[in-house]
This record gives structure tokens, C-alpha cells and sequence, in this order.
């Protein structure tokens, strides 16, 4: 009986052992993951700073959707592609970029993420600060977004002053 009480608990300590270890891949399998994301931010945020369109375009799935600030605009990869290359012949047209904040979420099994961006472009609009909303999948080694939403966030003691602006315009709005 003993030797049974002792091979149990042998079995018991090696299986909660065995579970400890793949905890902690799995958080390390997810903080590299992260890392992951985090350098195809960096490389989409280059390659805008750069107005490199066919690098931002090896960052995108073939079958993304992805959203401009303007409710009308709803790209496809290509058609993406063709509004960045012909922002980018612009050469008057200032893309700096100054991060604010960046907030990444990877999926429990480190193939997606969620990616959450404020920043600003002071040569567009020196006084709205942008959001982009994105999703990303790995596939392979390689991480694309499927998904990008760009938005402009004004703050919320903005707004009144914008709408009056506009009306002032005679500019309707959605």
C-alpha cells in the first residue's frame, strides 16, 4: 500500500511538473509572439515615415479589409495599395509620425493579434490625434494585418468646436 501511495504521488508531482513547464512555454511562446507584432508595427510604421508603398504592401494579407478615415473609403489590398502610391508621389505631403501608444493583445495561441495605435501626423492634422485599429494573423514566421481601421480621435472637449466649424462651412456630415 505504501509503494501504491508512492508511486501516486511520484505520478502526481511529474504530471503538476510536466503542467508548470507548459504554462511557461506558453507565456514565453506569447511574449514572443508580442515581440512578434511589435516589430511588424515597427516595420508598417517605417515604411509610411519612408512612403515606401511596396513595403507596406508585403504587410498584408491578400484577402484584408481595411478601412479609411472617410466612411466612404473601403480598400482591398490593391486598391489600398494604389491610394498609398499615389499619396506618396505627393512629395509635399508630411507623414511624420509620433507615436503615442500602442497596446497589443495576442491571442491564447499566439496566431492572431489585436492591435490597438494613437498616434499623430502633424502634417495632416496637426491638432486631431489617429487611432489605427488592426488585426494581424501569422502565418509561418510571418505576421500581416487582415484587418486595419484608421481614425480620427479628436478629443471630446473638441467636438462641439468641430461641428461648429463645419457648420459654419455649410459641410454635412454622415
Amino acid at each position: 500500500m505504501k509503494k501504491l501511495c508512492l508511486t501516486t504521488a511520484i505520478a502526481l508531482f511529474l504530471l503538476l511538473l510536466s503542467m508548470e513547464i507548459q504554462a511557461k512555454n506558453k507565456t514565453a511562446d506569447l511574449k514572443a509572439a508580442q515581440t512578434e507584432v511589435n516589430v511588424l508595427m515597427d516595420r508598417y510604421t517605417n515604411s509610411l515615415k519612408s512612403k515606401n508603398a511596396k513595403a507596406l504592401s508585403e504587410l498584408l494579407t491578400e484577402d484584408g479589409q481595411f478601412y479609411g478615415t472617410d466612411p466612404t473609403e473601403s480598400f482591398c489590398k490593391l486598391a489600398l495599395i494604389e491610394t498609398w502610391t499615389q499619396m506618396f508621389a505627393d512629395k509635399s505631403t508630411d507623414l511624420t509620425y509620433s507615436l503615442d501608444k500602442r497596446e497589443i493583445r495576442v491571442s491564447p495561441e499566439g496566431k492572431s493579434a489585436l492591435i490597438v495605435e494613437q498616434f499623430s501626423l502633424k502634417g495632416v492634422t496637426p491638432r486631431i490625434p489617429w487611432r489605427m485599429v488592426s488585426h494581424a494573423l501569422k502565418s509561418g514566421k510571418n505576421w500581416k494585418f487582415d484587418f486595419i481601421s484608421w481614425n480620427l480621435t479628436p478629443r471630446n472637449e473638441d467636438i462641439a468646436k468641430l461641428n461648429q466649424a463645419l457648420d459654419q462651412d455649410n459641410v454635412k456630415g454622415i
